[in-house]
């Protein structure tokens, strides 16, 4: 079974130039070096909120995956001396968490969205990027098996709709475990989650918003190097 690290970043100072010269930073020294340990399946920037704020998710095929790739970590002069300069001028917040695949959302799911918008070349890649949204709810143990499939119902149900599609949903075994976060991807065109009705039955969503409500609701954009576009 896979395991994802959900790596979220803030910048300092709160400017668009810094963070997007950060994210030239992480593009070419972080996640474009070849890796035998992990993927980056997606990179997205927030559309609503500040402007400096973004998250990577890496996919690993296990937990000794992770560990032998903390283990393998070398002190390449060109990734010190890039991070030296980059550190120097900018603040960089960065918190993870370690996770996995809800039972609703099979992996499959992910791998299908990635297929779909394959790159094929960097000028057509730039013009068929999609919109996402990330929800993250919060739900205690007790009631995490309810909310489970209650959300597996409710992502039925707006998929029939054909409001957004479910790309994957995960919750975590380090970090925020409180959280259970799900990633949409909007169909072709749409820039932001339906307005009002969006398929799913109101009697559903206010039991989710007992068990499992919602506390964040954040409109993204790919990054350069996200293979989820």
């Amino acid at each position: 079974m896979s395991v994802y690290i959900d790596v979220w970043h803030r910048t300092h100072p709160l400017t668009p130039a810094a963070h997007a010269r950060f994210l030239d930073y992480y593009a070419t020294n972080v996640v474009s070096p070849p890796s035998a340990f992990f993927e980056v399946v997606g990179g997205f920037r927030y559309t609503d909120g500040t402007s400096n704020e973004d998250f990577a998710l890496y996919r690993y095929e296990s937990m000794a995956k992770i560990e032998e790739s903390m283990m393998s970590f070398g002190a390449d002069p060109d990734f010190l001396s890039a991070t030296e300069t980059i550190f120097a001028d900018i603040d960089i917040e960065e918190t993870r968490g370690i996770a996995i695949h809800a039972p609703y959302s099979p992996e499959e799911r992910l791998d299908e969205i990635i297929s779909e918008r394959a790159p094929r070349g960097a000028a057509a890649a730039s013009t068929r990027l999609r919109r996402y949204v990330r929800i993250v709810r919060t739900s205690g143990g007790m009631h995490r098996p309810r909310a489970f499939e209650a959300l597996g119902i409710l992502r039925d149900q707006v998929e029939k709709a054909g409001s957004a599609r479910l790309v994957t949903s995960f919750h975590y075994l380090v970090g925020p475990v409180m959280d259970l976060v799900e990633l949409w991807v909007l169909p072709e065109g749409a820039v932001e989650w339906p307005q009002g009705e969006d398929g799913g039955d109101s009697g559903l969503k206010a039991e989710l918003a007992e068990i499992a409500p919602e506390r964040e609701r954040r409109g993204l954009v790919p990054t350069a190097f996200s293979k989820l576009r």
